[in-house]
């Protein structure tokens, strides 16, 4: 199922999966690929806590709730590196 968004003021500062990101949930993790920068990022999580993330990202969430979320599995540290890196990857827009 394709899937579009246009960019603008309703996006309200809210953080989205890039529609050029395709996940895999493994029981062991998160296998994320953006197809326009050709990177690749594993996640370490459960597959339960992987899906809550997706659908998260589906609908929009906030920098701060996705960093909290984050800390849940990874610690502060990791969760804000995560982010920062997404960013750069292009997986999250």
């Amino acid at each position: 199922m394709g899937m579009f968004r246009i960019y603008g003021e309703n996006q309200n500062g809210k953080f989205y999966l890039s529609p050029y990101t395709d996940v895999i949930i493994e029981k062991e993790g998160l296998f994320i690929h953006q197809r326009l920068f050709h990177c690749t990022v594993q996640v370490q999580c459960d597959s339960a806590w992987g899906e809550d993330l997706l659908r998260m990202l589906q609908k929009g969430i906030r920098e701060q709730a996705l960093e909290e979320f984050l800390t849940q599995n990874m610690g502060q540290t990791d969760a804000r590196k995560l982010i920062n890196d997404w960013m750069r990857m292009g997986v999250i827009e």
